[in-house]
């Protein structure tokens, strides 16, 4: 039973680590922008402030992506081990608990089939695009940086 328990509090802390992650690579480079912005900088040192700050934004992006990725997928593994355990504790039965109805408590459906890694695969997609969108806002706004 502590095995169930724990994946459950593995699923749902992985599940709120992709919004984390989508969340934080997103303020990130909307600080890059707000920072190309407002800061000044001198026109002796703006070609490496660029390039310092495209590179932060590329590498930001490709992280954040990599890293919802790998959120997901170990979301994934942890949703088959649930729902390996639930076929042990025979959650698909009728009549696991002695009452009028007899249902079992989950579909019977689910019982032969794992939770796909694309079952998430719209969600993922949208973040990816989120990120992309805003790495590409940040790339143009820092190669317009104004000089002081």
């Amino acid at each position: 039973m502590s095995l169930y328990k724990e994946t459950f509090a593995e699923i749902r802390r992985y599940r709120d680590m992709e919004w984390k992650i989508l969340l934080w690579t997103v303020i990130l480079m909307g600080g890059i922008v707000t920072a190309t912005h407002l800061a000044p900088v001198k026109e002796a040192h703006k070609p490496y402030v660029q390039t310092l700050l495209y590179v932060f934004t590329v590498v930001a992006a490709i992280y954040g992506g990599w890293h919802i990725h790998f959120a997901h997928k170990r979301l994934t593994w942890y949703r088959n081990i649930r729902r390996r355990c639930d076929r042990v504790f025979m959650f698909f039965d009728d009549s696991i608990y002695d009452t009028r109805d007899s249902k079992p408590m989950l579909p019977r459906g689910w019982r032969d089939e794992n939770v796909p890694y694309t079952d998430g695969l719209p969600h993922l997609i949208s973040w990816w695009v989120l990120i992309a969108l805003t790495a590409i806002y940040a790339v143009y706004s820092i190669a317009f940086i104004k000089p002081s």
